[in-house]
């Protein structure tokens, strides 16, 4: 409609001429708010074409003009910083390997949804089944060579922070494969797996920040508790001596 079409050349010009007013005031007394966040793409913004040397670049030329004008609109960091605050109050991801929780806080998808946190969908017994059988032959293998086969399972994010999950999500289920397979492992003598979850869930509930809201890997405070998980099993199996504690790692920045 005619209404829509004055809207949205009036915003054009709105935006294109505040803009200016935005780059010229000095930092210092440019207003938290006003400054561009900082915006990291995985891509390489468009270059500036060059002008046509006859017709035949005219349509090469306006399409390169054109990705560059997007690329470098004035304001094109507010409005994409304004996009995603937007999303992220709403609980929308703009990628679909994101899911946004509580808090601001971002978790990985693998396409299930959590499904490794929450034991979804669960194991069948044949599965089960194939999984010890295999387990078993590489233990018997390992031994059998004089090593110590063992499997070392870091905890996902979203079972050490649940709290800060999305609304949807309950929690990591008690019957997730990470739980379940140590377990029958035990049990039926078929391996040793090392689930390090109780050690950085311990860490965590001490005030140590394992996790960083925006990451999918533990921090350093994490690692080290994962490290005191290894390194203690390891030592009661006589392979090794325990861990060092934590004042003799020096905390980089």
């Amino acid at each position: 409609s005619r209404l829509h079409w004055r809207l949205l050349v009036g915003t054009i010009l709105v935006l294109m001429a505040t803009a200016p007013l935005i780059g010229l005031t000095p930092r210092r007394l440019t207003p938290t708010w006003l400054r561009p966040p900082a915006i990291q793409e995985n891509r390489v913004l468009a270059d500036r074409p060059s002008w046509p040397k006859g017709l035949a670049g005219v349509h090469a030329f306006r399409k390169g003009a054109d990705a560059y004008v997007a690329d470098h609109f004035p304001l094109r960091p507010y409005l994409i910083g304004v996009l995603n605050r937007l999303r992220m109050l709403v609980g929308v991801s703009g990628s679909s390997r994101v899911i946004v929780g509580r808090n601001g806080w971002l978790f990985y998808d693998d396409d299930s949804h959590l499904g490794g946190a929450r034991g979804f969908p669960l194991l069948l017994g044949p599965e089960v089944r194939s999984w010890l059988v295999t387990l078993a032959g590489r233990t018997e293998y390992a031994r059998a060579h004089g090593a110590t086969y063992l499997i070392v399972t870091p905890p996902s994010k979203e079972t050490i922070y649940p709290q800060y999950g999305p609304a949807w999500y309950r929690g990591p289920g008690p019957q997730r494969a990470t739980v379940l397979l140590p377990k029958l492992a035990r049990e039926t003598g078929a391996g040793e797996v090392l689930y390090l979850y109780p050690e950085v869930e311990r860490a965590t509930k001490a005030g140590q920040n394992t996790f960083s809201r925006h990451d999918t890997h533990w921090t350093s405070y994490g690692a080290y508790a994962g490290y005191v998980g290894l390194m203690n099993r390891l030592h009661a199996q006589g392979l090794t001596d325990g861990p060092r504690p934590l004042s003799d790692f020096q905390k980089a920045d």
